[in-house]
């Protein structure tokens, strides 16, 4: 007979870091010479990327499908504060189209770098979800705050990464941009059927 057992049971906490899902904006588009090697998967698989702009990005994180990209600047900070789930190769090609030219004369628009994503979901600081949605750790949402990245919207994902990208949700970003469109007055929200 075993008398008074007691069980221990230690355990470490570890202050879980709250993800976010990060909807970034486009920016122009990747140029005919970028390569595509592998089509059978979604999204393309692309190598010898480059760039067509039409306007500067308005963050200094952007995508131009299916790939994330950053300015020079942003890109140097985030490898000198060493995020993880994350490499940068320059993007090879970078014009201006017909619109950047009329709009900007006698401007180029610059080098940008793409990220090249490799981190585990719900680890790392950069993440993608599916090959798709970009992931971000709380720590690395409020640095990309503070460095030009202001316009892309993001959400904290408060569930199982896959229950939450295969809800709705996935996509809050498309009523604040109604929001936005109503509060400029270039929608009408709430219109009353007849």
């Amino acid at each position: 007979m075993i008398r008074n057992l007691q069980i221990i049971i230690t355990f470490e906490t570890k202050l879980m870091d709250t993800f976010f899902y990060l909807h970034v904006h486009s920016s122009g588009e990747i140029d005919s010479k970028t390569k595509i090697i592998n089509k059978s998967i979604h999204p393309v698989e692309i190598d010898n990327i480059g760039l067509e702009l039409s306007d500067w990005p308005a963050d200094d994180l952007f995508q131009s499908w299916p790939a994330f990209l950053s300015t020079n600047r942003l890109a140097a900070k985030i490898i000198h504060r060493k995020f993880t789930g994350i490499d940068f190769q320059e993007v090879n090609r970078v014009v201006a189209d017909y619109n950047f030219k009329a709009f900007y004369p006698g401007f180029h628009p610059g080098n940008y770098y793409w990220l090249k994503i490799y981190g585990e979901i719900g680890k790392d600081d950069f993440a993608l979800f599916n090959r798709i949605y970009l992931v971000v750790s709380e720590r690395t949402l409020q640095f990309l705050r503070d460095n030009h990245v202001t316009y892309a919207e993001s959400d904290a994902i408060s569930v199982p990464f896959s229950e939450y990208f295969d809800s709705d949700r996935k996509n809050f970003w498309i009523e604040l941009e109604r929001k936005r469109l109503a509060e400029k007055g270039l929608i009408k929200t709430n219109v009353e059927r007849v």
